[in-house]
């Protein structure tokens, strides 16, 4: 089951919701000419897949476009959509087209690779929740997603010096993406990686449950990762996100800005009560270990989240009006060049400004209850 990480390129992928008399559906269309992502069908250069459950009254509708998709001769993404809205409108199916979400960054193993510095106000990085989360019986295994050698090399070196084993499992992806599985024990990986390359090669639902499961998934967030095509993180990110929550979130749930998650799962949502235990633990532990980083990650996590069209995250406190938050304080999360180690950047110049949900594509207000915070 993977972790939280996404391709490093922010790109739109356009979203597309077919409407039935009982039902609708969103789907995923995504440029993939050499059919690397498991999806529901392939055709014209482009993998198409649904997200969540398939209703029932949907699933021919589903294979007339998944044909119709196959169908297809090479060409461009637009021609692509205005292709499967046509042949829905031909069938008598309404299809329409959805605001892009852009691709979240893959950020550095380093961010797990350490202890926090806590050296000023914006470093709390490196600091390994995973960690944290195994040493308190939250989880019996760690997943890792590292794109160097180098990167291997120092993320296994960690893991091993806390008297975990480590194992490569499956290729290298053409990214340099590399999986890597440590658990307290060689035994305990065994079963993890037969898991773990069943998963690699397509779903498996019992393969699926078995590594979450391992990880410390909550059940409900696993049998949402089972339900929702794709299966990987583009996927579930599409999902979860892009929905209009009316109730502020915990922070302890935060998984958008990724340098600040407490938990490496996407959750089945952002209220999911068992993700938040989860994070109050391991936000407790960080704190007894490190004094102040509950101080110093809640000034960051209790905000509203953004991710604005370029894939850059925001973090930012003001108040706000109907549909508006009024600017008091914007932190924003970029990948850094790869010598440098800042993750997360004060940008006062926008202090007054007006950050409109219309004008970023996604948002999550993590300003809800928190009493279970240190």
């Amino acid at each position: 089951m993977p972790e939280v990480t996404h391709a490093a390129v922010p790109s739109a992928v356009p979203r597309l919701r077919l409407l039935g008399p009982a039902a609708s559906l969103v789907l995923v269309l995504d440029v993939d000419p050499d059919r690397r992502r498991r999806a529901m069908v392939h055709g014209g250069g482009h993998a198409l897949a649904y997200l969540g459950a398939l209703p029932e009254p949907l699933r021919d509708a589903v294979r007339q476009l998944g044909a119709a998709l196959a169908a297809l001769g090479p060409g461009s993404t637009a021609a692509t959509v205005s292709a499967l809205i046509a042949e829905a409108q031909r069938r008598g199916l309404a299809l329409e087209l959805l605001p892009a979400l852009p691709t979240l960054p893959t950020w550095p193993a380093w961010l797990r690779t350490g202890a926090p510095p806590l050296t000023g106000p914006l470093d709390l990085w490196p600091f390994d929740a995973e960690l944290t989360a195994l040493e308190h019986g939250l989880r019996a295994a760690i997943k890792r997603e590292c794109f160097s050698d180098a990167e291997q090399h120092d993320d296994e070196a960690w893991l091993a010096g806390h008297g975990l084993a480590t194992a490569q499992v499956g290729a290298i992806g053409p990214d340099g993406r590399r999986t890597v599985l440590a658990a307290p024990t060689a035994a305990a990986l065994t079963a993890l990686t037969t898991a773990e390359l069943a998963v690699q090669a397509g779903l498996a639902p019992e393969a699926a449950r078995t590594l979450g499961a391992a990880l410390g998934y909550p059940p409900c967030c696993v049998e949402a990762f089972v339900a929702t095509a794709g299966h990987d993180d583009d996927s579930l990110a599409a999902a979860r996100l892009g929905v209009d929550e009316v109730k502020p979130a915990s922070a302890l749930t935060v998984w958008i800005n990724q340098p600040l998650a407490l938990v490496s799962h996407v959750p089945c949502t952002v209220h999911c009560a068992r993700t938040a235990a989860q994070g109050a633990v391991v936000l407790r532990a960080l704190d007894a270990a490190h004094p102040g980083f509950a101080a110093a990650w809640r000034a960051l996590a209790s905000r509203v989240h953004a991710i604005d069209h370029d894939g850059v995250g925001w973090a930012v406190r003001g108040a706000t009006t109907d549909d508006a938050l009024i600017v008091d304080d914007a932190v924003g999360f970029a990948v850094p060049p790869a010598e440098a180690r800042v993750v997360a950047r004060a940008h006062p110049q926008r202090r007054g400004a007006q950050l409109r949900r219309a004008d970023v594509a996604l948002w999550v207000d993590h300003r809800g209850d928190s009493d279970a915070v240190p």
